[in-house]
């Protein structure tokens, strides 16, 4: 009977882990996508004053 707890807690463990790196990933895409838009941007503002 005290396996089937373990393997529970575990379990509940384990998709913990999967939706927090999935949150994590998602972040980090999202902080890159605004890096890479500001940066463009600034390009953008190089190119119209010349």
């Amino acid at each position: 009977m005290d396996h089937f707890v373990v393997f529970g807690f575990l379990n509940i463990l384990f998709y913990l882990g999967i939706i927090g790196f999935a949150l994590y990933f998602l972040i980090t895409i999202l902080n890159r996508t605004k890096e890479r838009n500001e940066y463009l941007k600034e390009i953008l503002e190089e190119l119209r004053r010349d």
